[in-house]
């Protein structure tokens, strides 16, 4: 993300190098969920865990729908079925 400038490419895009890693993100991001687990209550975190699965399911398949309308022609090699009835239900049980 930082390389395409969604980010300060000078902190986040350093990579390690000896590793190839981006060091520095991964101790931010590693210092950061420290402080919030040192902080807030275990119930809070499990609450705020459940959310942010479903908020990433929900994501992924409004991407997927966008996905689909708006390229049609794209290649798809791998195919389900009852993909339509899957999206129905993946769609219906995030919204409730």
């Amino acid at each position: 993300m930082a390389n395409d400038g969604l980010l300060p490419k000078k902190f986040f895009a350093a990579v390690h190098p000896k590793f190839r890693t981006p060091y520095k993100n991964t101790m931010l991001v590693g210092l950061l969920a420290a402080i919030v687990g040192s902080i807030t209550p275990i119930d809070d975190i499990g609450k705020m865990v459940n959310i942010g699965t479903l908020l990433a399911f929900v994501i992924v398949c409004i991407a997927v729908m966008i996905l689909r309308n708006t390229n049609p022609d794209q290649a798809r090699p791998f195919r389900t079925r009852g993909c339509r009835s899957f999206r129905f239900w993946a769609y219906f049980s995030t919204a409730i």
